[in-house]
């Protein structure tokens, strides 16, 4: 599974709280930046996934919405774009389950496969994504079982 992200108890009420509503709009420039800087791949990292445009699009406005309601604390995050990773793979797992598209629980190899190898972005881009670093994609990528090296 994905490295452990720690939220506070306060973060976690706020997501278990689904349906809060958030303006999206009125969010800092810096939130704007990573969402705006990473919609264009998690979608379709989303629809890979998802096999399904409108899942994914829920999926990611819902990854965002679930950002946005816990922004203050993720700016303190050492690993902001892991916790926003995380995220996206929630709303995405969540939606294969109900779908019954794949296993909802993937290993972070097969993200980074997913990425890397079948919607081609670089060793980089899909370090940045996953909020991880390039030689750990790299090692993600030669790990036993995984279909291709990086």
């Amino acid at each position: 599974m994905y490295p452990a992200v720690k939220l506070s108890p306060h973060a976690q009420r706020l997501l278990s709280q689904q349906g809060t509503p958030v303006s999206l709009s009125a969010m800092p420039l810096a939130y704007r930046a990573l969402t705006e800087g990473s919609q264009h791949a998690w979608r379709r990292y989303a629809e890979a996934r998802l096999r399904d445009a409108q899942a994914a699009k829920e999926a990611v406005d819902e990854a965002f919405c679930n950002l946005a309601l816990i922004w203050s604390e993720a700016l303190f995050s050492d690993r902001l774009a892991a916790l926003a990773w995380h995220l996206l793979a929630k709303a995405v797992s969540r939606r294969e389950s109900r779908t019954g598209c794949e296993a909802a629980s993937r290993p972070p190899a097969a993200d980074a496969e997913l990425l890397h190898c079948r919607l081609g972005l670089t060793i980089e881009t899909t370090a940045a994504l996953m909020g991880t670093e390039p030689p750990t994609v790299q090692a993600l990528l030669a790990s036993p079982g995984n279909r291709r090296l990086g």
